[in-house]
């Protein structure tokens, strides 16, 4: 028998697995009487991570699952925990702290505690106390469960999966304005050729949403940020209405130089079916975003020119998009950061290049300057 094996059976022998579905009413009661507790060693609370108490219990509200909590118990014989030997949670930490949170009535669903719904919705909070939580306890026929085995199902618990990633959350966003934006920015970069679908794990929908996120919130929020994209992102109708249309005007302008280069430049419609980046397109949109719709027809030309002066050949290309894509110095205006004064001085540039009539050429543009947010 190889050593992995026999490591493997050594390692479990002895192990039972009992999946214990609680009530939250009675999953509530075993935390007040300390016989449900986080284990010592499990991690401290990560504070900058999506999701919090108040998420929790809209989850538990609506009935949606929160996913199995993991934990062990040292006795023998029927599962009996006590304050002095209680279940230990080794996995779900964060949920034990906010269903602990829930419980004191520090978390908020429509800005009222579980104490105030029960008075104002009974339904709704026998909804709540209604619901399974189901917690996967490891028990050990001597009594004693071995804290490697716990321990080691811990780090591969944590370590060896993979969390879902700010696209793949997005993919299930329910709100109709978002996803009808989202399907735009789609038709206006549909000749990008790293489409969404094509790209590891949403990437491309995670730069959709900064672009949809930097119109509706500002320039400042341009960026493929987990915590930001996946924290409240309700567009009303003003901005869903001018957030198209500054799509719809990226798509005419992706369209025009599609048409004017791709069939004619091998190396530029390679560079045109590229896929979206924040860093060559932010400049763009920060633009469109930061001026009134009367200016964006003249923001679009400047645009075009600059492609059309960039595509001429490889070396121009390249000089060209590294100024477009380029930072102000440490330290000044926010430096390499993708934010507002980035953007702005991106586009600073490209109207420099713009403005910068080249030999042979006789169109005069006016200079657009546009200030950070």
């Amino acid at each position: 028998m190889s050593s992995v094996i026999s490591s493997i059976l050594s390692a479990r022998a002895g192990v039972k697995k009992q999946q214990k579905p609680y009530k939250f009413s009675t999953f509530m009661a075993l935390v007040k009487d300390g016989k449900i507790k986080s284990d010592d060693w499990n991690r401290e609370e990560v504070k900058k991570r999506p999701g919090d108490a108040n998420d929790l219990m809209k989850s538990i509200a609506m009935n949606w699952s929160i996913s199995m909590i993991l934990g062990y118990w040292d006795g023998v014989g029927e599962l009996s925990p006590t304050k002095e030997n209680p279940i230990r949670i080794t996995e779900g930490g964060h949920r034990y702290r906010w269903i602990k949170k829930i419980i004191d009535n520090e978390a908020l669903l429509d800005n009222m505690s579980l104490n105030v719904l029960n008075e104002k919705h009974p339904e709704l909070y026998k909804t709540i106390m209604d619901y399974t939580i189901v917690v996967e306890i490891t028990t050990h026929a001597s009594g004693k469960v071995p804290q490697d085995y716990v321990k080691g199902e811990y780090q591969a618990v944590n370590t060896k999966g993979s969390m879902l990633t700010a696209g793949e959350t997005l993919r299930a966003c329910t709100d109709s304005k978002f996803n009808e934006l989202v399907e735009m920015l789609e038709e206006s970069f549909k000749n990008r050729k790293v489409k969404m679908e094509k790209q590891p794990r949403d990437k491309a929908l995670e730069t959709y949403a900064a672009i949809i996120r930097g119109i509706t919130r500002g320039s400042d929020e341009m960026k493929p940020n987990k915590e930001i994209l996946l924290s409240n992102n309700e567009i009303s109708d003003e901005m869903f209405k001018r957030t198209s249309s500054i799509i719809k005007a990226l798509g005419e302008l992706e369209a025009t130089v599609y048409r004017d280069w791709a069939r004619t430049n091998l190396e530029a419609k390679k560079f045109l079916e590229d896929k979206v980046t924040l860093e060559t397109h932010g400049p763009i949109i920060h633009a469109l975003r930061s001026a009134t719709e009367a200016e964006w027809p003249g923001i679009i030309e400047s645009a075009r020119k600059f492609f059309q002066r960039s595509l001429v050949d490889k070396e121009t290309r390249k000089a060209n998009m590294d100024r477009l894509k380029s930072a102000p110095k440490k330290g000044s205006n926010g430096g390499g950061r993708l934010n507002a004064a980035r953007y702005a001085y991106g586009w600073g540039q490209l109207m420099a290049i713009v403005t910068t009539t080249p030999v042979g050429d006789d169109t005069t543009d006016e200079t657009l300057t546009l200030e950070a947010e």
